[in-house]
Parts: C-alpha cells; structure tokens; sequence
C-alpha cells in the first residue's frame, strides 16, 4: 500500500487557525506508521451501505493529519481526482468515514519527538471476488 508523506515543503501551517496547536509538518525523520496497513484496509474498507452494486473502481486520495498522539484528524479529499454524482459522493465519505475510524497510529517523528505529520493516502475501491 502506498502511503505517502507529501513533500510540500517543511511546514504546512497552523491547523484552522488555531494558534495554539502545533504546526503540520510534511517531513518528519521517522514517518508515521500503522502495523498491517494493507490487512487493515482489506479487513475495513467498505463501498457505503446501497452502492456496492454500481461496482465502482478507482482510487479515492485522502489527506489527513497523524496527531502526536497518533490519532487522524483534518480528513479531506481532492474534488479534481475524486468521483462525481451521488454515488462518488458516497463513496469519498466512505473514505472519509474509514479514515475517522482507525485505530491510532504511530505518530512521525522530528528530532525525537512525535509531531503533527501530514498524510496522503490512496485508497482502491474495486469488486471483490
């Protein structure tokens, strides 16, 4: 599974304006990380509840923040290279919801210490046999 920590440059900014929450960080010296990552997606990644039928395949990118703490928070999807229509709205909160509900994870690291660490993951929706 690729997962990917964006290079957009060293710092992304301050979360919703909230001056007193840590900055994002795209570069960390240990990257976040979640055990069985791809046993995980296969185990929890569903089509949202009445479209499995449209059998939809493609890949929905999320982005979304790794806490120090290791939970995810600030999940959102690219509209440009998403799906569209009432069933690709449903799909990307499906992505979105998944998202929400993991289990924490590792957080990154900077300079020993866990930070704030932007994600970019590319999730697969497609039929199972």
């Amino acid at each position: 599974m690729l997962v990917s920590i964006l290079s957009l440059g060293l710092l992304l900014g301050v979360t919703g304006g909230d001056t007193t929450k840590p900055f994002v960080f795209s570069h960390a010296d240990v990257p976040p990380s979640f055990p069985d990552l791809d046993r995980y997606i296969d185990a929890h990644l569903l089509y949202p509840p009445g479209f499995s039928e449209i059998c939809w395949e493609g890949r929905v990118w999320v982005f979304f923040t790794i806490a120090a703490d290791g939970c995810t928070a600030d999940e959102y999807t690219d509209p440009k290279h998403s799906p569209t229509g009432t069933a690709g709205k449903a799909i990307v909160q499906a992505a979105i919801k998944f998202i929400q509900q993991m289990p924490a994870w590792k957080p990154g690291e900077l300079e020993g210490k866990p930070v704030r660490t932007i994600v970019c993951m590319p999730l697969k929706f497609g039929v199972r046999e």
